[in-house]
C-alpha cells in the first residue's frame, strides 16, 4: 500500500512540478477580491467625506465673507447708523478695517480651498486659518479686551 506522500510521486520517485510549487507556497487564505473591493470602497468613502467637509467649509467661508461685505456696504452707505470703534486687540485699526481684512481672508481662503480641494494642502490652509482666528481670539481674551459685547459675547459671559 502506498502512503499519502508516496502517492504524489511518479515512477522515478520525483514529485510532480505542480505538487512542488504548492508545497513550497506559504499557506494563506485565498484572496477573493472582496478585501480589495472593501478597501476601494472605504477609500472612495473617505475621499467623499473629505471633499464634502472641504466643500461645506468653502460655503461657510463664502457666506460669512459675503455677509461681512453686505455689512461693510451698509456701513459705507449709512455711516451715521453704525459706530466704528477701534479694534479691541489692535486699537490703531478701526473695526471696519478688521472686518475688511476678515473678508479678504475668508474669501481668499474659500477660493484657495476650491483650488486645493483634492490635495492635502487644503487641510494645511484650513488649519492655518483656524489657528489664526484662535490666536486672535485668545490674545483678545487674555489681553483684557472688552469681550462683553459683539461676536462671541455669550462665551465670554459664560466662561469669563
Amino acid at each position: 500500500m502506498a502512503t499519502e506522500p508516496n502517492r504524489l510521486r511518479d515512477n522515478h520517485g520525483a514529485r510532480s512540478q505542480a505538487d512542488a510549487v504548492t508545497a513550497e507556497a506559504p499557506s494563506r487564505p485565498l484572496d477573493t477580491g472582496s478585501d480589495r473591493e472593501l478597501d476601494g470602497l472605504l477609500r472612495r468613502l473617505g475621499a467623499g467625506l473629505r471633499l464634502g467637509f472641504l466643500t461645506s467649509t468653502m460655503v461657510l467661508l463664502l457666506v460669512t465673507g459675503l455677509g461681512k461685505v453686505l455689512g461693510l456696504i451698509q456701513f459705507s452707505t449709512h455711516p451715521g447708523l453704525v459706530v466704528d470703534p477701534p479694534d479691541p486687540l489692535l486699537p490703531f485699526l478701526r473695526t471696519s478695517w478688521m472686518a475688511m481684512a476678515a473678508v479678504v481672508l475668508e474669501l481668499g481662503c474659500a477660493l484657495a480651498l476650491w483650488r486645493l480641494r483634492r490635495s492635502g494642502q487644503a487641510f494645511l490652509l484650513l488649519s492655518w486659518l483656524v489657528g489664526l482666528i484662535l490666536c486672535y481670539r485668545l490674545m483678545a481674551w487674555f489681553g483684557g479686551a472688552d469681550m462683553s459685547k459683539g461676536c462671541g459675547a455669550w462665551v465670554y459671559r459664560r466662561v469669563g
